[in-house]
């Protein structure tokens, strides 16, 4: 059990559609720790914070998740304390410029080690993008897998959320659009395979420094605006395979996202994911990186475009011309910037229920929610100050 834990409004780390993220610390041992705050009546049978604690509390043991330190629900308010980490890849990312392949792969073979893990637990996280992968602050060379407020458990969601017949693309998908996979778009029942297609078009965002897709702010743009967005950001998404991937970028990440679109092999997932992970420790190796040396995060030049020859044993790779297109947005807004840097997402559809908190069909077995509840740390009572900010 965490003693007191007093934190200063001003400190905020991260703000987001569930909450604010604050810098605070346990008194008496003064450990720093990241404390979320979301403002939830009692009348909330299935509130928002705790589902997300349960979640972390079931996946605790990896690298690649947080530290949960604490929870804690109170009249007006519900507390989440976890380990306290750094910026975003987002963040890491400056405009124009990428970051080095070494990092790219070594990142790229963290993360799938993290969701060969969820998926071990039959979790779908359903946001995976930049802005919710942090830098340790403890361990240079590890990145952090943060916001599974909208995580769902397989078991409870196959037989409630079907597939969308139509296949039109919804205005808001599950997650970021930006970093959505093709299913998202339509509607289409979570799956592990997800997960894994929007940590490709991370990767490929890391190695351009954006994405041959844009979508529109929804809050300064006019509907038609935005729903063409999202439109065009669709059949983007449609027309990257792996015959028509950029060139440049390694085929490791071209294979992990024709991987990602094999939804019918949903059983052979696991296997599907050592095999990647193999892939990736090679090219870290063959590019001379050593998984304990810190990562770098020195800006470099977007990889270019540029066409291969043919090797006469498949198919040649047809550029897609991604840096021309980037060239376009150069002097644009960074993508998505009006979903700040947070730990949490937005998924309204979810949280309509009678209580008006999270569908009790959407949230994890009852047997799992009585077990994690009994295994959650509580957080014996947390106190705002309103003095001025420490510097931290």
């Amino acid at each position: 059990m965490l003693s007191k834990i007093v934190y200063f409004r001003h400190n905020v780390l991260g703000s987001g559609s569930h909450g604010i993220v604050y810098a605070a610390e346990e008194e008496g041992t003064g450990r720093t720790v990241a404390l979320k705050a979301s403002r939830v009546s009692l009348n909330v049978v299935r509130s928002s914070l705790r589902h997300e604690a349960r979640v972390m509390q079931l996946l605790q043991g990896h690298s690649a998740v947080p530290v949960l330190l604490g929870y804690a629900r109170r009249p007006h308010f519900e507390y989440m304390a976890m380990e306290l980490l750094g910026s975003s890849l987002r963040r890491q990312v400056k405009s124009g410029c990428a970051l080095s392949l070494g990092t790219v792969a070594r990142v790229g073979e963290q993360m799938l080690s993290a969701l060969e893990h969820l998926a071990s637990h039959r979790i779908v996280h359903r946001d995976i993008k930049p802005h919710n992968i942090l830098l340790s602050c403890v361990d240079s060379a590890r990145v952090v897998l943060v916001d599974f407020s909208i995580a769902h458990h397989l078991t409870s969601v196959q037989a409630t959320l079907a597939c969308n017949d139509g296949k039109s693309p919804l205005a808001f998908p599950s997650g970021t659009t930006q970093f959505c996979s093709l299913e998202a778009h339509t509607g289409g029942a979570p799956d592990p395979h997800d997960d894994l297609e929007s940590l490709a078009y991370v990767l490929l965002f890391l190695c351009l420094g954006d994405l041959p897709w844009h979508v529109a702010d929804p809050y300064r743009s006019s509907t038609e605006v935005y729903n063409r967005s999202v439109m065009n950001t669709y059949l983007a998404k449609q027309a990257l395979t792996s015959s028509t991937f950029p060139v440049s970028i390694p085929l490791e990440i071209a294979n992990m996202l024709e991987s990602a679109r094999r939804r019918k092999n949903s059983d052979l997932f696991s296997s599907s994911i050592t095999k990647l992970r193999s892939q990736f420790c090679s090219l870290v190796a063959s590019l001379g990186e050593c998984n304990r040396n810190p990562l770098d995060w020195t800006p470099v030049l977007p990889l270019a475009s540029i066409t291969r020859p043919d090797s006469g044993d498949s198919p040649p790779r047809q550029s897609l011309h991604l840096q021309d297109r980037l060239d376009t947005y150069e002097n644009e807004e960074p993508i998505n910037e009006y979903f700040t840097d947070s730990y949490y997402g937005s998924d309204l559809g979810d949280w309509l229920g009678p209580a008006f908190g999270r569908l009790h069909s959407l949230t994890l077995p009852a047997d799992d929610t009585e077990f994690l509840d009994g295994q959650l740390p509580e957080i014996a009572e947390v106190q705002m100050c309103r003095l001025p900010p420490r510097t931290w």
